[in-house]
């Protein structure tokens, strides 16, 4: 994904519960993004740690409170289900589930494309524009300023990076099978790899650079 909303390509199996636009668990993934909105609330600040721990999202329960966190989900576009234009195929209904139950990320389900959305604000300095496909024509919105550039360098500097020909980019992983990476490089990209593809992170990084390098 682009940093103007545009999605790139999307790779997954047709057998079905792995398509991009199928809705799955995705557990910790958004830990970063839920971090940066509660700093963006001076009451939540004190008692959370940067570091990322595992424990970050009942740390937030317990500070931001369930609706906090529900509200910081809502920010994030988790309760539109809307479907990409473009798309041949709604997005299926989400699981229901209450605030507690999304607090532990456990049971948190999403798309790649919900996720890769979600982290855009750390290549458009907090901007979360609309999602489009990359070869269409998109409309010019800047979406809304939801968290200060002088907070992601705050959580940037708590995740790990990877340099590739000069690019840096920044990998979030949550778990064994999931892997966010994104730059600020050129137009800023965001890459989401999950399952098998986890395992070939810095390889699709490593193209990602190359790719990114050329333009």
């Amino acid at each position: 994904m682009t940093g103007d909303g545009g999605l790139l390509g999307q790779v997954g199996s047709p057998a079905g519960r792995a398509i991009s636009w199928q809705p799955h668990p995705v557990g910790q993934a958004l830990t970063p993004l839920m971090m940066a909105l509660a700093l963006m609330n001076p009451h939540v600040i004190k008692g959370l740690s940067i570091s990322l721990p595992e424990q970050v999202l009942p740390s937030l329960a317990q500070h931001w409170g369930n609706k906090g966190i529900a509200h910081g989900l809502k920010i994030l576009g988790w309760d539109d289900q809307g479907t990409l234009p473009g798309q041949l195929l709604p997005n299926p209904p989400l699981p229901h589930m209450t605030s507690a139950v999304m607090t532990t990320g456990r049971d948190l389900w999403g798309t790649p494309d919900e996720v890769a959305h979600a982290y855009l604000p750390f290549i458009t300095s907090g901007r979360l524009v609309p999602l489009h496909w990359n070869v269409e024509k998109a409309t010019a919105i800047r979406g809304p300023k939801i968290v200060t550039p002088q907070i992601l360098e705050e959580i940037n500097r708590a995740i790990p990076t990877e340099v590739v020909g000069g690019i840096v980019f920044h990998v979030w992983r949550p778990d064994a099978n999931f892997a966010i990476a994104y730059t600020t490089y050129h137009q800023g990209m965001v890459l989401v790899l999950e399952g098998p593809a986890t395992a070939q992170t810095l390889t699709l990084v490593d193209r990602a650079g190359a790719w990114l390098g050329q333009g």
